[in-house]
């Protein structure tokens, strides 16, 4: 977590950045650039964690580039309180996924349906990395939603109105079977939470 003073008169709000994993940060960048995106930190050197930089896509979704100085974790399963899965709610899925196809380099995979839309999946090294997920042209920008996984989705909700957050998307069939919701913790900050069933190991990576 970084603390990012607002500027005055900015109301002081947090956000979860998901960092995409990259052999080369500069080049991804340029790529990003060329590409219609906006570079809202330009490369840099963070000491212990590798080279970075803050992107905003040309829909205004926000990530990050990240060459690791430590390596790639595991693909495996991942335990209950860590991240689970990374969503992009775009303006339009193909554009958004033919960004990330041209920049990163993932495959695109469609996939099945959330809330009535047709899901399309980033995927590289043969894993799922991401989702992307059409909601229509609303004049927001489209925003990059990141999932924890939790062991009991109804306890966690509960325990998210008792530390002061609140409940955008309640648990309901309608929205991933009713096994996921959508948080925002006391400093407006949007969070996913899912139960998922399967034992931890070899699978999606979040």
């Amino acid at each position: 977590m970084l603390r990012h003073p607002a500027a005055d008169g900015d109301a002081l709000r947090s956000r979860w950045v998901g960092l995409v994993s990259v052999g080369d940060v500069d080049a991804t960048s340029d790529k990003a650039r060329n590409a219609g995106a906006s570079i809202l930190l330009e490369p840099v050197d963070l000491p212990g964690r590798g080279r970075v930089a803050l992107v905003e896509d040309p829909e205004g979704a926000r990530f990050g580039l990240l060459a690791s100085g430590s390596g790639d974790p595991p693909d495996v399963m991942p335990d209950e309180g860590s991240w689970l899965w990374h969503e992009l709610w775009a303006n339009s899925a193909s554009s958004a996924a033919d960004f990330y196809r041209q920049t990163v380099g993932y495959s695109i995979k469609p996939t099945g349906r959330a809330r009535g839309k047709i899901e399309q999946h980033l995927v590289s090294g043969g894993f799922p990395r991401a989702g992307i997920i059409e909601y229509g042209a609303s004049g927001l920008p489209s925003a990059w939603l990141h999932y924890v996984r939790v062991k009991d989705i109804h306890a966690t909700v509960e325990l998210v109105t008792q530390a002061g957050g609140s409940v955008l998307i309640a648990p309901t069939r309608e929205f991933r079977k009713g096994r996921a919701a959508v948080i925002v913790d006391p400093m407006g900050a949007p969070l996913g939470i899912a139960e998922w069933p399967e034992e931890s190991t070899a699978g999606e990576k979040g």
